[in-house]
């Protein structure tokens, strides 16, 4: 219905293209939305329509997930309007087209524009998060650690403020070379949300176990991994975690035995010999039920220490800790 308004060169004529062109990329109708848009910013240059017609041209091609010919438009616009209303936008979606075409130096260089040029635009956060993403990715590790630096200072939210600090930190240990492999495990364990997804229980199973094996457990490792045995025990994931159960129950079980706790470790060692055991993680298990029985011969409690002993040996008469078990059965 618009389109005997749109044939003429007043400025009604000119919006009546504009709101055809919006219409037509709306129902998926491209290269048609593009004819008007092209249209809009060739002939009629000086109209208020022709900056955001050029604009919606890339953003078209975008939104479809065609980035070559977006890129193009974007680099189109930038030349055309380099005082756009848009020039920011164009940038960083110019930038997110090269870097999913993967070439990544052009994507480099459209994000260093639009942060260099425009500090204080919308975009400028997520173009230096992306930045340090990319030089992450590259191995770039001081380039990204400037990125985040800037981050955090422009940050607008407490959670931007607090994962840009977990970044920093996480980079620093990168680049000093100390405690690499915890700053990775710490990373996965955020990236998948943590333990609010199975993805995420995995990589906190396996921070749980660095930190055991490499610090003292200490209560916050404590705490890490009985929040994800919690999790993971329950009658809801139990039978797809059943193995990441038992590790974090055994990690638990480590933690008590170090402050003492020795029936409380007992107890917990017995949690993990029987998940392990359903998991199939028949080590697992042996060292578990002797941690038991080790743990109650620490609590003084011997008749718990042989009777777990015992059940080591039924149950793995050719265990290696059958000689060790031995010595917490009397008369033996």
């Amino acid at each position: 219905f618009l389109e005997p308004y749109a044939k003429g060169t007043s400025e009604f004529s000119i919006c009546c293209r504009y709101q055809i062109a919006v219409l037509n990329s709306r129902l998926g109708k491209i290269s048609e939305a593009d004819n008007f848009f092209l249209e809009i910013q060739n002939k009629f240059y000086n109209s208020p329509f022709a900056d955001e017609s050029s604009f919606r041209r890339a953003d078209l091609y975008y939104n479809s997930k065609n980035y070559e010919t977006a890129a193009m438009h974007f680099s189109e616009y930038q030349r055309k309007f380099p005082k756009g209303k848009f020039i920011d936008a164009s940038y960083y979606y110019s930038a997110d087209s090269y870097r999913k075409l993967a070439q990544i130096e052009k994507s480099i260089l459209q994000y260093k524009i639009l942060v260099e040029n425009f500090p204080k635009s919308t975009f400028a956060y997520n173009a230096r998060k992306n930045l340090s993403e990319i030089f992450e990715e590259q191995e770039k590790y001081e380039d990204a650690l400037e990125q985040q630096k800037v981050i955090l200072t422009i940050a607008d939210s407490e959670e931007q403020r607090k994962t840009a600090e977990q970044k920093i930190s996480f980079l620093k240990n990168l680049i000093s070379g100390e405690n690499s492999e915890l700053a990775l495990l710490e990373k996965r364990y955020a990236e998948n949300f943590k333990n609010t997804t199975l993805e995420g229980r995995i990589a906190g199973t396996e921070l749980a176990e660095f930190l055991m094996q490499n610090e003292q457990p200490k209560k916050d490792v404590f705490e890490l991994a009985d929040s994800l045995f919690k999790i993971q025990s329950s009658e809801k994931n139990q039978a797809a975690e059943n193995s990441y159960a038992a590790r974090t129950a055994f990690v638990c079980a480590r933690c008590l035995r170090f402050q003492n706790k020795n029936k409380e470790a007992a107890q917990r060692f017995l949690v993990c010999a029987e998940f392990a055991r359903k998991s199939g993680n028949d080590e697992l298990a042996q060292r578990a039920i002797y941690g038991a029985a080790e743990s109650f011969d620490a609590a003084k409690l011997y008749a718990d220490s042989e009777k777990s002993a015992k059940t080591l040996l039924e149950l793995y008469p050719k265990s290696s800790y059958k000689s060790a078990a031995q010595k917490f059965i009397k008369n033996n």
